[in-house]
């Protein structure tokens, strides 16, 4: 029997799908299903009603049956870590309306305000002068209260 776990733990099981699953298609199989909580648990009937194909379905329940929920919350809530999900109000206006929007945004501390954001887009696999060049670049916006 499975400990119980915050919903978020469900949001985050599935955000970790990504990049192999779009947002997208996170996001209509959480609508489908209702909740985090419902999409983590959906079955194979639901996820072929949410469009996915039988190689996305095994990629899911494979992902699922190795995907410790309750390790995995603990590591966030260890770190500081929250989730942001999509229809949260702190959400970043802009970026809810872009196509493929992350069905949740991870969020150390609290919610910034979102009047004064930038984005910082790269590669999943950044160089270390990527990396170096990113964190000259932003260390001195975040300082004056932009939230990145």
């Amino acid at each position: 029997m499975m400990e119980h776990v915050d919903s978020t733990a469900y949001l985050h099981g599935l955000c970790a799908l990504r990049p192999r699953m779009t947002a997208l298609r996170l996001g209509v199989l959480v609508t489908e299903a209702g909740s985090a909580e419902a999409a983590w648990n959906a079955g194979p009937e639901l996820l072929r009603h949410a469009g996915w194909s039988s190689d996305a379905v095994d990629v899911f329940l494979r992902h699922r049956g190795s995907w410790d929920l309750a390790s995995e919350a603990e590591q966030l809530r260890n770190q500081d870590i929250a989730l942001l999900p999509l229809e949260h109000a702190a959400y970043p206006i802009l970026l809810r309306h872009v196509y493929d929007p992350p069905i949740a945004l991870y969020v150390r501390g609290q919610p910034p305000p979102t009047e004064k954001a930038i984005a910082v887009v790269g590669s999943r696999a950044a160089t270390p002068y990527g990396r170096a060049a990113t964190g000259m670049l932003v260390r001195p916006l975040a300082a004056r209260g932009l939230t990145i």
